[in-house]
């Protein structure tokens, strides 16, 4: 008996063979600092190939003109050059390089490029955002006090290249103007970020729906954490502007070195709270990573490594704990980061305040040692050629571990290192090598080595050390070959004994099988792709044990359904008994090739007058098909057929449990056509 209700057939059923594969795949890549570099040196020529042949003239600071466009973007590569940058308005104090307001829109967007090049989305977020606060003063756009100024605007600002851009040799980017400066000095892969000074007028105002704030996030977490400071971090004296800014000859940065205070710094990073310790964290954090990826990463290694944690200060001055007041100042002062935050009294509105800030590297700053008479962009951190070997020994032996590092620049030579037995310091241990004898039990674990310059720091990768205390493993039960058809549930099972914690990995062949870590290696629905051999590695920290291969043997039960019934040679469209429906669909509806049956076929119900006409298409489908696919499709006019997948225009489709091997499945198609058509396709590889 046919367990469909009688229903009006208004669509007619017919069958094909169709398949239909797709593969959907992605890469993601990670930039480097090379490559970083060479983004941002392509992005310059590309900027130079805009400008005329005088533009891209190598000249010097002394040509500049305030208030002015330059002739050129390019400078010789001198420390005198470089040090050209200033925070007060580009009317008053001169800039290097051509400025915006004077640049073409083509040549604008090529600078621009740049800088999206060299600095994170955060740090041309925050090139904008200071740009739209001088706009905004200048009254470009309409400001709360409805004045004008050509003190500032929008386009003073400068892009300048000290030194030829190139991915070898050393040169330096400024991007700046009233109250940005951008210096990056790049060597090859190298790059030093600063200085780099960010100051805001207003501090934040509202302009066509828009809040903006420049520094608000610096703000709020110096506001956070001032109200929670004692006054163990009070420093001493009065501040009406950042200490470090570019205050030498002519309002620029020439007074070099600079000589930072050795005591009376504030209080120590190790004595805060954890919360405050938090802040001060992500306040560095904030500042370091306004910078492209890779170097951010790099500094923030360096300035926040527990060695550099453990000697950085905080530091405030002023009494208001809201920042609400000139001369109200924040530090953080460490072994070679230095970030300063002073409130002044406003110039554009004389009754509010404004915030200065600058970022500052002890050893880095223009990529050199302070003291150079020319930019020398040889500091960088130390190298290493060869890092720790892990090593397994038997207690009572001996492990010794080593490292070859190398200097990387001048100012370099002298290196430092400090072994590490996984975050401990080892103490004493401060060689090149490291030496253990004799090894105990306790002995185990990894070992680093961080090596130390004035350039930065280097951690090698962890060594591990593998103390055999324990019996190697051995396996006991070894897994059975397997034969299940394609589509079934299969599984490989081992047994096996030793020391310690075992720990497992199963192969296909020669290739690890992602995932498969445990004793037991599931395959749920096996394809037939998943036959073949296989077996197993059982490790502890004293050896490994590995299995016999073993056999997956796959059968298609489309080729088991054929030959249990001795139509083995068949084709697919065969209708073997003549009922009507070829054999391999008999197959799929769970039918009998051998003997003509009715009720196999599709049952369709269209009722194209009902509120929601839809074509209702109900068939059986055989529970375990193996490699076999089937689709449903249809089509108003036998011309043009659509294949009807579940959340496309509407159709939905169901699968429920017949009967053993068996499932009910039924597909509603909306349509408010006179006629509808449709049909199942199945389908072998």
């Amino acid at each position: 008996m046919h367990p469909f209700p009688t229903l009006p057939r208004s669509c007619r059923r017919l069958l094909r063979l169709a398949v239909v594969w797709f593969a959907i795949g992605g890469s993601v890549f990670a930039e480097t600092t090379a490559e970083n570099t060479a983004a941002v040196v392509a992005a310059a020529n590309t900027f130079l190939a805009t400008l005329t042949a005088s533009q891209r003239v190598a000249i010097d600071s002394t040509a500049d003109v305030a208030g002015g466009n330059n002739s050129s973007v390019l400078y010789n590569f001198t420390l005198t050059n470089a040090e050209i940058w200033s925070n007060l308005p580009t009317s008053m104090v001169t800039r290097n390089g051509l400025r915006f307001a004077e640049l073409s829109t083509t040549q604008l967007n090529a600078a621009l490029a740049i800088a999206s090049a060299a600095v994170s989305s955060t740090g041309t977020t925050l090139m904008e955002e200071i740009r739209l606060a001088d706009q905004y003063i200048a009254g470009e756009v309409t400001n709360s006090k409805g004045t004008t100024s050509s003190m500032w605007g929008y386009k003073k600002y400068y892009i300048a290249f000290v030194g030829p851009p190139s991915t070898t040799s050393p040169w330096a980017l400024q991007i700046g103007g009233h109250h940005l400066a951008y210096n990056l000095t790049y060597n090859g892969t190298y790059l030093s970020c600063t200085p780099m000074f960010a100051a805001t007028e207003p501090n934040s105002w509202t302009y066509s729906g828009t809040t903006h704030a420049p520094l608000g996030t610096q703000r709020s977490l110096i506001l956070s954490l001032r109200s929670t400071l004692t006054t163990s971090a009070l420093l001493s004296g009065t501040f009406s502007d950042v200490v470090f800014g570019p205050n030498g000859t002519g309002s620029h940065d020439t007074n070099q070195p600079k000589s930072y205070p050795t005591s009376g710094r504030g209080q120590l990073y190790s004595s805060l709270t954890t919360t405050q310790q938090g802040y001060v964290r992500s306040y560095i954090q904030s500042w370091v990573n306004n910078h492209a990826g890779p170097r951010a990463s790099e500094l923030l290694a360096i300035y926040m490594s527990d060695q550099a944690l453990a000697e950085t200060y905080v530091g405030y001055a002023g009494s208001s704990t809201t920042l609400a007041a000139n001369g109200n100042y924040f530090r953080v002062d460490g072994p070679r980061l230095w970030i300063e935050f002073v409130v002044q009294g406003g110039v554009w509105d004389s009754s509010g305040v404004h915030d200065h800030a600058v970022w500052r590297d002890k050893l880095a700053d223009y990529g050199a040692a302070y003291g150079s008479t020319t930019i020398s962009t040889t500091l960088r951190p130390p190298t290493l050629s060869t890092s720790p070997a892990s090593q397994t020994v038997t207690v009572g032996g001996a492990a010794t571990f080593s490292v070859v590092a190398a200097s990387a620049g001048t100012g370099t030579a002298t290196l430092s290192y400090q072994w590490y037995k996984g975050t401990a310091v080892i103490s004493g241990a401060t060689a090149a090598s490291y030496t253990i004898n004799p090894i105990t039990a306790g002995s185990a674990g990894d070992y680093s080595v961080r090596v130390i310059s004035t350039g930065g720091l280097v951690t090698s990768s962890a060594a591990t050390l593998t103390v055999n205390t324990i019996a190697a493993p051995a396996i006991t039960t070894p897994p059975a070959s397997v034969a299940a058809s394609v589509g079934a549930d299969v599984s490989f099972t081992v047994v096996a004994s030793g020391g310690g914690t075992l720990t497992y990995q199963w192969y296909k062949g020669t290739a690890a099988i992602d995932g498969a870590s445990s004793a037991t290696y599931a395959i749920s629905a096996a394809p037939a792709a998943a036959a073949g051999s296989y077996h197993v590695v059982v490790t502890n920290s004293a050896g490994s044990a590995t299995s016999a291969d073993v056999t997956l043997t796959l059968t298609e039960p489309y080729a088991a359904f054929l030959a249990a019934h001795g139509l083995t040679g068949t084709t697919d469209s065969t209708d073997s008994d003549g009922d009507g429906v070829a054999n391999l669909l008999e197959f799929v509806v769970g039918g009998d090739p051998v003997t003509a049956e009715t009720g196999l076929e599709p049952v369709a119900a269209y009722d194209a007058l009902a509120a929601s006409p839809a074509l209702v298409l109900s068939f059986y489908v055989n529970t375990s098909l193996g490699s076999v696919t089937y689709a449903v499709e249809y089509t108003p006019d036998l011309a043009t057929w659509t294949t009807a997948v579940a959340g496309e225009n509407n159709i939905t489709t169901s699968v429920t449990a017949f009967s053993a091997g068996k499932n009910l499945v039924v597909y509603t198609i909306p349509t408010t056509a006179e006629r509808l058509f449709a049909r199942v396709r199945a389908s072998t590889p």
